[in-house]
């Protein structure tokens, strides 16, 4: 899950409502229509609790991803995982939760897998709290910054194509997702370089 959310930039909600009919494998295709939420059962009743549900993605239209050779074994890989572990798959989703019977997968259960592999390869979250009050760190969201920054930092880079694939109406959100790289860094041209030929 994690590899497939760096892959492709999709957002741990729209991840958890990816069905085998929005994948076209032929042309490596990817349509993220929908996101999964929380929210209120009864909203002038908080105390009845919260509910699961499917809503329009957060920039209220549907966008396409093109799958990387990666992205396309990992779409297989979970195909397969399905096939053998869910094989009623009601919903028709890609990689639903094998131990809630079929149901979506849950931010919070992928979220523990995520601390769990930082864990075991001794990564350093760096959960904080924020001015706000918010958690801070490493997280679900950080894949998502990761495939943006991997993918404007490289040479030949298309921030319009990446912009468009993760789903931004406006260019200037990639300054808040893209994050300076050693190599990007290195890779500068400076006054000297271009100019000079230094």
């Amino acid at each position: 899950i994690i590899l497939f959310l760096i892959e492709t930039g999709v957002r741990a909600g729209e991840f958890e409502s990816i069905r085998n009919s929005d994948i076209d494998l032929e042309n490596r295709i990817l349509t993220i229509s929908k996101s999964r939420a929380l929210r209120y059962k009864d909203a002038d009743m908080p105390e009845e609790g919260v509910e699961y549900y499917f809503k329009v993605t957060k920039g209220r239209q549907e966008r396409q991803i093109y799958l990387s050779d990666f992205a396309l074994e990992l779409v297989h890989v979970m195909m397969e995982q399905t096939k053998s572990k869910a094989p009623e798959n009601p919903f028709d989703l890609l990689y639903p939760s094998f131990s809630k019977g079929n149901k979506p997968r849950t931010n919070s259960s992928m979220e523990n897998t995520l601390k769990d592999l930082c864990n075991r390869l001794e990564i350093d979250r760096d959960v904080r709290i924020s001015k706000t009050g918010q958690k801070k760190g490493c997280s679900l969201h950080t894949c998502r910054h990761s495939y943006d920054s991997i993918a404007n930092n490289a040479i030949g880079s298309n921030p319009i194509a990446t912009a468009l694939s993760m789903g931004h109406k406006s260019i200037n959100t990639q300054n808040i997702y893209t994050h300076m790289t050693e190599d990007a860094r290195k890779s500068i041209k400076t006054a000297s370089s271009e100019i000079l030929g230094i």
